[in-house]
């Protein structure tokens, strides 16, 4: 079961804030926003999943999946009113209940956070370290809709090679010392040098508080 990726403020400038979900369940119950109490929806799928494939060539399905009840695309699709809070969703199989989602709403951009995924590498003018920064609100949660652009800089037994964001739409510099965020997030790719010892990277944006990390090269 899949939800949609955000539930956050900026949907409130439409009417309706659009959510696909991928359901291998029986029924499915929507809890909708922060309401009080809190409304629920019961949607009794009656769908087919996963649908019969082709047999042939393509396009050519057997007689059996002509006749079930699914979508083409194996998604529920359905509008929802936006109103802050949470959108969770509870997958139920034979009444029991088979898989759980929800997303929140979030506040605005507040603060940078930078993760590694890893804390020591080597000093061999190879290896890399890649830095993920997030941009989070006051309690800490990824803005998904956020795209500030993030400027990093480095001190230390490495070097910046690479910045990128997962936009496929983005024309920006990849050897460049700032990106903008995309879905909330971006990334840096640090290398080592030849010789070993402490590297620290900052990432800072205008009105965002900066964040810092310190990671090793050992030889």
């Amino acid at each position: 079961m899949r939800i949609g990726l955000y539930w956050c403020e900026n949907q409130r400038d439409s009417k309706q804030s659009h959510s696909i979900l991928i359901v291998f369940g029986r029924s499915l119950n929507q809890r909708v926003g922060g309401s009080s109490p809190p409304r629920f929806t019961i949607i009794p799928l009656g769908y087919a999943f996963p649908r019969p494939g082709m047999e042939r060539d393509y396009g050519i399905y057997p007689p059996r999946a002509k006749a079930l009840r699914s979508t083409a695309n194996l998604q529920l699709n359905w509008d929802v009113p936006y109103e802050p809070g949470t959108l969770k969703a509870v997958g139920r199989k034979d009444g029991e209940i088979a898989s759980t989602l929800e997303i929140s709403t979030t506040g605005a951009p507040a603060a940078l956070a930078l993760l590694a995924d890893k804390q020591v590498i080597a000093a061999d003018r190879r290896d890399v370290a890649h830095l993920t920064v997030q941009i989070v609100d006051e309690n800490s949660k990824i803005v998904p809709v956020a795209d500030n652009e993030i400027a990093f800089s480095l001190e230390g037994e490495g070097s910046l090679i690479g910045v990128d964001n997962g936009n496929p739409r983005s024309h920006e510099d990849f050897k460049s010392n700032r990106r903008k965020a995309f879905n909330g997030l971006c990334l840096a790719i640090v290398q080592s040098t030849a010789r070993a010892g402490r590297i620290r990277v900052s990432a800072t944006s205008p009105s965002l508080r900066p964040a810092s990390l310190t990671f090793t090269s050992q030889a």
